[in-house]
């Protein structure tokens, strides 16, 4: 198996000999699949990389804080972090009982370490931004009749419009199917949402799909208390992780500092009982560094905090 075979396969354009005999190939020595994914991680990597603009973006922005009417402002420049964490690996079929040999199917899977973001294009056409500590799993190359997509964590789409071949997301117990649009989501542990800014999505639990429930653009779908509920798009703002920054509206120290956690990879322990009797507005540059951010903070809310960096632990007194 040379190079060049390899890399056909991986782009998509094998035809189903020559799937067949690279299934044939891996199966006859183990030391062939440390080889298929030597060369596939090398593939992704050219891939990834071969467009710099595509993952890394600037711009000067500048960075507010509101809290208690006060107003503090900075600017720095937004750079989208790259992927360091890359994992793939690959399925192929057996022959089932009948001895009728399936096609291989190659799956990719990418995940994020926490302080990354990146952004890919699917095999589709399609393309998604990957915010810190998400994981997406897709095929090399889509059927005719489904596409389909596993993501835990958040991301965000623009999906290419083919006719009847729907585009499905499955988040935890949920699947988002639509045909062309642009949609956040977020499945980050138990949570689910949905938030919709152009063209329309089906979304449905996946143990009662019959209940699906269609948005229209500026709304957003979550799970709460055990259902699916329907609210108007008020703060488009929080989406804006895509540009490197961190935006809250009404939310409490809590949910500020599991962000935080996410976007700048760290452990943040809160002992001040005192800063979660509120909930806060604000909105920060991601590259300017968790210390900047608790600065500002700092200067609106009476907090102290100590940093261990051999553990990358910040305590918040």
């Amino acid at each position: 198996m040379t190079k060049p075979d390899l890399y056909t396969f991986f782009s998509g354009d094998s035809s189903k000999e020559e799937k067949e005999y690279l299934r044939q190939w891996l199966e006859e020595d183990s030391t062939h699949m440390e080889i298929f994914l030597k060369e596939r991680k090398l593939y992704n990597m050219t891939a990834l990389h071969s467009s710099p603009a595509s993952l890394l973006q600037g711009e000067r922005r500048s960075s507010k804080l509101f809290i208690a009417r006060n107003i503090l402002t900075s600017s720095s420049k937004i750079a989208a972090g790259f992927l360091l964490a890359f994992v793939c690996y690959y399925l192929f079929d057996k022959a089932k009982a009948t001895g009728v040999q399936e096609e291989p199917t190659a799956y990719q899977t990418i995940t994020l370490p926490f302080g990354q973001r990146a952004n890919l294009d699917l095999p589709d056409g399609s393309k998604v931004w990957l915010n810190a500590g998400t994981t997406i799993k897709y095929p090399v190359s889509f059927n005719d009749n489904v596409r389909e997509v596993i993501v835990s964590g958040e991301a965000y789409f623009e999906i290419a419009k083919k006719e009847n071949s729907p585009f499905r997301v499955i988040a935890g117990k949920h699947t988002i199917e639509v045909l062309g649009t642009k949609f956040n989501v977020n499945a980050i542990g138990s949570q689910f949402e949905t938030a919709l800014f152009e063209g329309s999505v089906k979304v449905f639990n996946s143990l009662s799909p019959e209940k699906a429930i269609k948005l229209t653009p500026n709304t957003v779908i979550c799970y709460e208390e055990g259902s699916l509920r329907v609210k108007p798009l008020t703060y488009p703002d929080q989406y804006s992780w895509r540009e490197g920054l961190l935006c809250f509206e009404k939310k409490s120290f809590k949910q500020i500092m599991e962000v935080f956690e996410r976007s700048y990879g760290c452990r943040i322990i809160v002992k001040n009982k005192i800063v979660g009797q509120y909930l806060y507005t604000g909105k920060f540059v991601q590259t300017d560094g968790v210390d900047y951010a608790l600065k500002l903070l700092q200067k609106n809310i009476h907090l102290t905090y100590s940093r261990d960096k051999e553990t990358n632990t910040i305590v918040i007194n």
